[in-house]
C-alpha cells in the first residue's frame, strides 16, 4: 500500500472524527461555534438535521479508514472505492459552494478546508490499493 495514501487516510478520517465530534455537540445542544458555521442571523438548523450531519461526517471517517483496509474487511471493497470518489465530488461541491456562501467565514475558511479534505480523499482515491 502507498504511505501517502495511508498517511492521507488517516489524516484525513481524524479530521473527519473531529468535525463529527464538533456536529454532536451541537446536536446534543451544544453553541459554541454555532453562529460562525451557520451565520449570523441565520436560523439554528434543527437538531436532527445536525444529527444527520454528525453520521455522514462520521461515515465518511469509516469509508477513508476502510478504503486504505483498517476497518470492514467483511464488507466488499466496492463500497470504499466508490465512497472514496463520492467523498472527492462531496467535498468539492462544498467548496464550490462555501465560496458563493454569503457567511464571512465561508469562502476563506470553509471553502480552502472543504478543499483541503477533498485533496486528502482524492489521495486515499487515487492512491489506495484497487
Amino acid at each position: 500500500m502507498s504511505e501517502l495514501a495511508q498517511r492521507a487516510a488517516y489524516l484525513l478520517a481524524s479530521l473527519l472524527f473531529v468535525i463529527a465530534g464538533i456536529h454532536a455537540y451541537w446536536t446534543l445542544g451544544g453553541r459554541w461555534g454555532l453562529q460562525i458555521a451557520i451565520g449570523e442571523g441565520n436560523p439554528l438548523p434543527p437538531g436532527p438535521l445536525i444529527g444527520l450531519a454528525t453520521a455522514a461526517f462520521f461515515a465518511a471517517g469509516s469509508t477513508v479508514l476502510g478504503r486504505v483496509g483498517a476497518w470492514g474487511s467483511f464488507l466488499p471493497a466496492w463500497i470504499f472505492w466508490l465512497g472514496s470518489w463520492v467523498l472527492v465530488v462531496a467535498f468539492l461541491g462544498g467548496a464550490a459552494v462555501n465560496l458563493t456562501g454569503n457567511r464571512p467565514w465561508a469562502p476563506f475558511v470553509f471553502a480552502p478546508a472543504f478543499l483541503l479534505l477533498s485533496v486528502l480523499a482524492g489521495t486515499v482515491a487515487w492512491w489506495a490499493p484497487r
